[in-house]
């Protein structure tokens, strides 16, 4: 697949995608992202363009994965959790521990407001 393919694939999109593989529902996916039905078939239609395939077909009242969609499922959790871990807090700076140097660079521009150039 082309690497311009790819390029406007987005998070949440990816994340729909990670929902339906876990749900295998277009409705409880939907739930799940508290987001709209139509919304969720949207991104769907919009993945299969993406990676040339159908993802998931319908078998009666569930959605199945297709292996194109399976193959990649290990891959998009790790994906989506190293994104996560993007935004996991970090350790609050405190200045009695660090061992950091810091530079600080002051002028004596205005040092002395009293006193008369």
């Amino acid at each position: 697949m082309a690497k311009a393919t790819y390029q406007d694939l987005n998070l949440r999109d990816l994340r729909m995608l990670q929902a339906l593989l876990q749900r295998r529902s277009i409705t409880c996916a939907a739930q799940a992202m508290e987001t709209t039905q139509p919304q969720v078939s949207k991104v769907l239609a919009r993945l299969r363009t993406k990676f040339s395939d159908p993802l998931f077909v319908r078998q009666g009242q569930a959605m199945h994965p297709t292996p194109k969609a399976l193959g990649i499922a290990d891959r998009l959790h790790h994906l989506l959790a190293a994104a996560d871990g993007l935004r996991a807090e970090e350790a609050e700076f405190d200045p009695a521990h660090s061992d950091r140097q810091f530079s600080l660079l002051l002028t004596d521009v205005a040092w002395c407001t009293s006193c008369r150039l």
